[in-house]
């Protein structure tokens, strides 16, 4: 049966509320006076936390042009080229407005899928799903402005990328008879990322985000994690052994390169 990954990521967004504190001035007439204060340095906490954890998730791009062309002699192609990441943050404050820590993420491409003719005849029909799981430490800046809610925020993140793909395939025969099975490999390589954010103070300890960013993360090649065989009229086909590479039709490597840009939203618990 045909293995379907499912991804799903949901974050919950916290209302925007407005706080307007009322306030008594004693005068010579009596009359009481309304004051609504701006955001004050106890409101804008950038250079106070000691801990802070993050949520974001992020629209993605991905640069998957060769192993996009290696199924160019297939058809009924779509290609791999976008995705949703959603990534964790654990920063801790070393200075005021620096703080270090780790990033652990999940990136999910959608899927790739294509149809292929074989001697025999035999028609595949094969979904490919791809995902990263990037692994990283790095440093980030934020500055609170003053009589504001708003902080403005930098950094840097670099590790280790594990990558995952699996192809799901149906095999058909002239017969209309049909075989599946999953074909699964890994990978992994230096994952490097920046991005900045704008943040605004919706509670207190509270942070919502709008952020952006570049991911670096180019997986060189592939390898098969274990054996894949299957059989179609009582015949057994061997698909590929563990630790064979993934490759095109020329015999090249096939590379998968999640390099791309980031843009979403996030939330951020500060303490």
């Amino acid at each position: 049966m045909k293995k379907l990954q499912v991804f799903a990521l949901i974050i919950c967004l916290i209302p925007f509320g407005l706080i307007a504190e009322e306030t008594k001035q004693p005068g010579e007439s009596g009359q009481a006076a309304v004051q609504i204060p701006l955001a004050d340095e106890s409101q804008n906490d950038a250079a106070s936390q000691s801990l802070r954890l993050t949520l974001n998730v992020d629209f993605t791009t991905v640069s998957m042009k060769q192993a996009n062309d290696a199924m160019n002699d297939d058809y009924a192609v779509t290609k791999l080229g976008a995705g949703v990441i959603g990534t964790f943050d654990i920063e801790i404050a070393v200075y005021p407005f620096l703080m270090l820590g780790p990033r652990a993420g999940y990136l999910y491409c959608f899927p790739a899928t294509s149809e292929h003719v074989l001697p025999g005849p035999l028609n595949t029909k094969t979904s490919m799903d791809v995902s990263l799981i990037p692994v990283e430490a790095g440093a980030t800046l934020r500055f609170g402005l003053p009589g504001t809610a708003i902080s403005l925020s930098a950094g840097a993140f670099g590790g280790v990328g594990f990558a995952h793909v699996v192809n799901n395939v149906d095999v058909i025969n002239a017969g209309s008879q049909t075989s599946s099975y999953v074909q699964p490999y890994d990978g992994l390589g230096f994952c490097g990322e920046i991005n900045a954010a704008v943040e605004i103070k919706i509670a207190k300890n509270v942070d919502f985000n709008v952020n952006a960013g570049y991911r670096l993360a180019n997986i060189i090649n592939v390898k098969q994690s274990e054996n894949v065989d299957y059989s179609l009229n009582s015949v057994i086909y061997t698909v590929g052994n563990k630790g064979e590479t993934m490759k095109d039709a020329s015999n090249t490597d096939v590379p998968f390169d999640f390099s791309g840009i980031n843009i979403g939203i996030g939330i951020s618990l500060g303490f």
